[in-house]
């Protein structure tokens, strides 16, 4: 279950990189910034959502694609951050999150992992 997280993070994040180079301009080595949101469930009471989808069994895929994209060099000169927001499985709160975080201005948005939010 990690490592299918871990490579849809890395898909992700390369995506849009490859999208923000193309309309970047003259190539500059100025250090770009990206900022991922995830939206995550965490402390549910269905044991099966925690278990399967939650915060305590998902963010530690988080560092493992982080560290994977520096040790293999995949976004070089790139500043990654997270905004980390818990849509607890509500479809409301799922769509509030989603637009407070692009009103922050953040660039990637993974979530929710529940059809309900």
């Amino acid at each position: 279950m990690v490592v299918k997280n871990i490579n849809h993070l890395i898909l992700f994040v390369n995506l849009f990189l490859q999208i923000h180079s193309a309309f970047a301009q003259n190539g500059t080595q100025a250090q770009r910034k990206l900022v991922v949101g995830l939206l995550m469930p965490m402390n549910m009471s269905d044991v099966g959502v925690e278990q399967n989808i939650g915060y305590y069994s998902s963010a530690g895929a988080v560092i493992l694609a982080l560290n994977r994209v520096t040790d293999e060099n995949l976004l070089p000169n790139t500043n990654i951050t997270f905004v980390i927001m818990h849509p607890q499985c509500d479809e409301a709160l799922a769509g509030g999150y989603t637009a407070r975080m692009i009103e922050q201005g953040v660039d990637v948005i993974i979530g929710p992992p529940s059809p309900s939010g």
